[in-house]
């Protein structure tokens, strides 16, 4: 809802890194980005590539419309050739054969996800009048041979729960962030399992997790770090994005949890979850005990906000000498587009809605 679905974390990694490693194994050492959609979130996460041994260039776009035509002014030598790939498709081209300069083909993964694209020089030049929305139809306008390879596209949340188990699997060059101690079981570091607990691969369960006794982890689910499993809760071909902490006695089937909102696939709807609200196995008993602690906890946080308000002045006076006042925008669900925001926010000594405290 409010970030790119490349940069949802998954397997340990956005979409985005698990792309531009495939390319990396390869052989490639020089990776152009062109995007328009939290390019700065993008940069933060690939920095400047030194880690993957590449030269890493960056190209920000105002729309996808720009996307070919800042693709056909690449500087490429005329005895080289480009793989334009994309986030959404991720491809196993280990196999295919190395092109010549003299040729161009497409590359079409047998499932339904967006092709890449293998150009010389001259097809590369002729891309500029193709148009980003109809990415799946390039090669037939630039009228290249198709080459069939395996692929999964990872375009929604949809691509990413059906993207799970053959990755783990070992079907596409994919580099797991942990130790797999079973076939299709991938467990990172300071993870504690209760002896209670089923896991059932191929799954993924990142750092620092705590799974409670009688959990049920099932085929196809990711957990990402930090994450804290509630008692007798299952999770089934699900994403639980990092830091998330779940209830005791949930199912989670074909869901994705992350930042605040629960989406599930299977009934294709979303529930936007509050700091206030805690998920548990259905039932709320209202009584005095939860009322007056709600009670205290809003006086509080009234009385701090009288607190600080004098202070206020101050401190925006002394982020203004510093340079350290500055304005952002903020994204709100359901209330914008992915990357225009809808609202901006004021911010002193580098706070902001993503950093802890806020």
């Amino acid at each position: 809802m409010e970030r790119a679905v490349h940069l949802v974390p998954f397997l340990g990694k956005c979409p985005l890194v698990h792309v531009l490693e495939s390319m990396v194994a390869l052989g490639i050492e020089h990776i152009t980005c062109i995007g328009w959609m939290n390019p700065d979130l993008a940069r933060d996460v690939l920095g400047d590539g030194q880690r993957w041994g590449i030269a890493l260039e960056w190209i920000t776009v105002q729309g996808p419309e720009e996307v070919f035509q800042k693709i056909s002014r690449l500087s490429v030598p005329s005895n080289e050739y480009v793989l334009v790939g994309s986030t959404n498709t991720l491809l196993d081209i280990r196999h295919v054969p190395t092109p010549v300069s003299s040729c161009a083909y497409g590359l079409n993964p047998s499932t339904n996800a967006w092709p890449w694209l293998v150009l010389n020089e001259q097809a590369l030049r002729r891309v500029s009048a193709c148009q980003w929305q109809h990415w799946p139809l390039v090669p037939d306008q630039l009228g290249l041979p198709a080459i069939e390879v395996p692929g999964l596209p990872l375009q929604s949340g949809q691509d990413l729960l059906a993207a799970i188990s053959p990755m783990l699997k070992g079907s596409l060059p994919v580099v797991v962030p942990a130790a797999q101690i079973e076939p299709g079981i991938y467990i990172s570091r300071n993870v504690v399992i209760h002896p209670t607990v089923v896991i059932q691969g191929p799954v993924y369960i990142g750092e620092d997790v705590y799974l409670e006794k009688g959990c049920r982890i099932a085929a196809g689910s990711v957990i990402g770090k930090q994450c804290r499993i509630g008692h007798d809760t299952t999770i089934a071909n699900s994403i639980i994005g990092p830091e998330s902490w779940l209830g005791a006695e949930l199912e989670c089937t074909q869901m994705v949890i992350w930042r605040g909102v629960a989406w599930s696939n299977r009934w294709k709807a979303e529930i936007e979850i509050r700091d206030t609200v805690l998920l548990g196995s259905g039932a709320w008993h209202l009584t005095m005990q939860r009322t007056l602690a709600q009670g205290l906890s809003l006086l509080s946080a009234t009385l701090l906000m009288l607190l600080v308000l004098p202070v206020l002045p101050f401190l925006f006076l002394l982020a203004a000498m510093t340079k350290d006042l500055e304005v952002r925008p903020f994204v709100f669900p359901k209330r914008s587009h992915l990357h225009k925001p809808s609202r901006n926010i004021v911010c002193l000594f580098g706070a902001g809605p993503s950093t802890r405290g806020w």
